[in-house]
């Protein structure tokens, strides 16, 4: 049957704890399947890392900019991170939507409904994501992390361990998600590859390639 295939889903939410892998798999479907999948950008208080784009992986905004966006109701859900805001806008969705392409955006359970609402607006279905690991995992990629950033102070890294020790363990249970992996990591990213696909057209049977994801009905 020919023609074009349009998928009912609007949007990917990955969640999970830090160092759970969520950038990592938004960057894999995102770089596999160009067509298909486009971010959907945060705006955040915190600094960029090193080699993080403006405006392409973050909206970097200051505190004073993100209140003033938040005053002004242009932001579909905030949460707060070791002392930095993040957010998603309106417009951006919008933007997305009208792309046509599926959005792929990394958030923390509060985020959830709000974002799950914003797409049924728009006559699309959020797909929600939980990437978990063990706690011994978790802290070796954590470690992994701090060894190889020469830019982060240890303080932040501090901040953002408590915050990984004392509030995401109960990030599993926050929220409704379509697709839950507790074990992500190498020997499990086909799966969740396939379970996303399958998420997205339940009845089709999905072909990849280098450069697109294709349906062949």
């Amino acid at each position: 049957m020919g023609g074009k295939h349009v998928s009912t889903v609007g949007l990917v939410a990955l969640c999970g704890p830090t160092c759970g892998g969520k950038t990592s798999l938004a960057r894999m479907l995102i770089e596999r399947w160009g067509s298909v999948f486009a971010p959907l950008v945060t705006t955040t208080t915190r600094a960029p890392r090193a080699g993080e784009r403006r405006d392409v992986d973050y909206h970097f905004v200051s505190r004073f900019e993100f209140e003033e966006i938040r005053a002004r109701g242009w932001l579909i859900e905030t949460d707060e991170i070791a002392g930095q805001a993040y957010g998603l806008q309106h417009a951006d969705l919008k933007r997305l939507h009208e792309s046509g392409r599926i959005g792929v955006v990394v958030l923390t359970p509060k985020g959830i409904a709000p974002i799950r609402e914003a797409c049924e607006r728009l006559g699309k279905r959020l797909v929600s994501v939980y990437l978990g690991a063990t706690r011994e995992d978790l802290m070796v990629r954590f470690l992994q992390r701090y060894r190889a950033d020469s830019e982060d102070s240890a303080t932040l890294y501090a901040n953002r361990l408590i915050h990984m020790l004392d509030e995401q363990p109960a990030w599993e249970r926050a929220a409704e998600y379509d697709i839950v992996e507790k074990a992500y990591g190498d020997e499990t990213v086909a799966s969740v590859l396939e379970r996303i696909q399958a998420q997205i057209v339940e009845d089709a049977v999905w072909v990849a390639d280098e450069t697109a994801m294709r349906v062949r009905h």
